[in-house]
């Protein structure tokens, strides 16, 4: 499995299987706007679809996800229930659905993996004797322009500047000139933030493609010409749900090669969830996933930090009365940000002037217990912050997993701690009982442990 990941909303059953999504964005009368996702797998053939309808009443704005095969669960207004069935039935009459198995259970947020390209030959996909799909002819195309692109750049165009033409701001460009823009086109921040890397060995070149979202493929291009360009990526979208944050290079593992060091976040449309990831993409392909949300200069050293972040934003829908339902409730779990000051090589530290002074304000009276009560219930933002502070300044992670434990015993049930928790409950158990583990995985980066000896 890639390490390079887009949350999408899709079936569990799905889940593993889907390989192409293509979204549009259409109105669908004065107030609603409507918002297809299909789902493909990778022979192409149409699995599922999913119908977005935003309403908007004003100055606000509703938004519904419906599975188009599972009808039973649209709870709107009967007009925008009239368009829906209607769309599904001629979705239906054109005999391109095919029902996926399970379609009762209720969609999820979950991750649809992006798999990496597998070339035994270390280059792009190479003529065959077989018919080719239309992936394989893209990814042909765009190997033989960056080839083109690097043997006829001359001397005012050396650097990032000779592959400008492949990258989404021109391809936007294109689209507007002809007047066939994307459904959903690349915003101007899409097109500041993925754009080429230089490095000592090639460029890391994000490649514009022609699909109804905005999204690019990375490919690394060799200085050397006698090297074919490779692409590293699969396709990356640019969307609300899934987009790039980040985009830089730099030897973060200190093995001699310049990585590229990709960012990318996601946010839920209704507010019900978000976050970002970083990842390391090496000039050969490989891609590894590190425990961190974020890469950048903190501090103005010229060396690139790392960046954890414990706060957290889900979905509490459940304890609404029947005649006030909702389908999106959003809960946030409030935790600090720990800055990993870098070192040297790949080396951060957590204890050093730069690391504390960056938390010194979340991290204030941390407390001698990582453990907070309000009220006979445990107060879980105070409890995330202390667990969080006392670690990042050396606590025993056994000492604090156990307090920790001891203190969320039970996870929160649906409508039976609704209105009064039971003793034990904590609604953010798994999230609290997994700090340790974060910082756990932090410690091959470090210079000294963050724990004391003898844990």
């Amino acid at each position: 499995m890639s390490l390079l990941t887009d949350t999408l909303q899709v079936p569990r059953d799905l889940a593993t299987t889907t390989a192409v999504v293509r979204r549009e964005r259409a109105p669908l009368g004065k107030k609603t706007v409507r918002i297809r996702t299909r789902f493909s797998n990778s022979a192409g053939r149409l699995c599922c679809e999913f119908i977005d309808l935003e309403f908007v009443h004003g100055s606000q704005r509703f938004t519904r996800i419906f599975a188009m095969l599972s009808s039973s669960r649209v709870k709107t207004l009967w007009p925008a229930r009239a368009r829906l069935m209607a769309a599904m039935l001629a979705f239906l009459a054109a005999g391109c659905a095919q029902k996926p198995r399970h379609t009762s259970q209720a969609t999820v947020l979950a991750k649809a993996s992006v798999s990496p390209p597998a070339s035994p030959s270390g280059s792009a996909a190479a003529p065959g004797s077989g018919p080719r799909t239309p992936a394989e002819e893209a990814e042909l195309r765009d190997a033989a322009e960056l080839g083109r692109l690097r043997a006829s750049s001359s001397g005012s165009r050396q650097g990032c500047a000779q592959f400008r033409g492949v990258e989404l701001a021109e391809g936007r460009a294109r689209r507007q000139a002809r007047g066939a823009q994307h459904a959903n086109e690349c915003t101007p921040e899409a097109t500041r933030v993925v754009t080429c890397v230089e490095t000592p060995d090639g460029y890391f070149v994000p490649v514009d493609q022609s699909l109804d979202l905005c999204s690019y493929r990375l490919w690394f291009v060799p200085r050397d010409a006698a090297r074919r360009p490779l692409p590293v990526s699969d396709v990356l979208e640019e969307f609300d749900l899934a987009f790039t944050v980040r985009l830089e290079a730099d030897d973060l593992d200190n093995d001699g090669v310049v990585e590229a060091l990709l960012i990318r976040g996601w946010a839920h449309p209704e507010g019900v969830g978000d976050g970002q990831d970083a990842h390391v993409v090496e000039p050969s392909g490989e891609q590894r996933r590190l425990p961190f949300n974020d890469l950048k200069d903190v501090d103005g050293d010229g060396r690139i930090d790392a960046i954890v972040r414990f706060a957290s934003t889900t979905n509490a829908a459940g304890c609404e009365p029947p005649d006030a339902f909702e389908a999106w409730v959003p809960r946030t779990l409030y935790g600090p940000d720990i800055v990993l000051h870098r070192l040297s090589g790949f080396k951060f530290s957590l204890t050093d002037e730069v690391s504390r002074r960056a938390r010194a304000k979340a991290c204030k009276n941390p407390g001698t217990s990582p453990v907070a009560r309000r009220g006979g219930e445990v107060d879980e933002n105070e409890t995330m912050r202390r667990a969080a502070c006392q670690l990042a300044a050396g606590g025993d992670p056994t000492t604090i997993g156990r307090a920790l434990n001891d203190a969320c015993s039970r996870d929160y049930e649906r409508p039976t701690d609704c209105k009064k928790r039971r003793p034990g409950v904590c609604f953010w158990r798994s999230t609290l009982l997994d700090v340790p583990a974060v910082f756990a995985a932090l410690e091959p980066w470090l210079d000294a442990p963050t724990s004391l000896p003898g844990r």
